[in-house]
């Protein structure tokens, strides 16, 4: 019997033993669980204040290189339109668009509609003037006929 005991005894101390075991290997999982979640959102957090901090860097950085950049060009510009050359160039230019304008079909044809126009404005007006002035006269000479007819001249 002490055998039969002694393998009852034995197979209590390996079930606790297994059991133990066991509980040592679930509590050491949830506890790397546990530091490895604690870990990870440790590094995400630490990441995003990373990548915040250099994202608003650059964000300076460009919007400083930008600006000296647009000063910069905004300056030769300016001294580059104030230059008599420039203002020469620019003058050449626009004289050469507009005496080619001046050529052109289109604002011929628009002059000449326009002077043809204005001289039958003219026209008119001068020959209402003129008529105006033989009503005029012709009425004039009516008045005299009839009255030297009534005079009897």
């Amino acid at each position: 019997m002490e055998e039969v005991e002694v393998a009852e005894l034995n197979a209590k101390i390996n079930n606790q033993i297994t059991n133990e075991k066991d509980a040592a290997i679930e509590s050491v999982k949830t506890a790397t669980n546990a530091a490895v979640t604690a870990a990870t959102e440790s590094v995400k957090t630490a990441t995003n204040a990373a990548v915040t901090a250099a994202t608003e860097s650059v964000k300076t950085a460009t919007n400083a290189a930008v600006t000296a950049a647009v000063t910069k060009i905004e300056t030769k510009a300016t001294d580059l339109t104030d230059s008599p050359e420039f203002i020469e160039k620019v003058n050449t230019a626009a004289r050469a668009l507009f005496d080619a304008h001046l050529q052109s079909p289109e604002f011929q044809k628009m002059v000449s509609e326009h002077v043809k126009v204005t001289l039958e404005a003219e026209i008119y007006k001068l020959a209402g003037e003129v008529g105006h002035k033989s009503v005029a006269a012709e009425t004039n000479n009516v008045q005299n006929q009839q009255q030297h007819q009534q005079l009897g001249l």
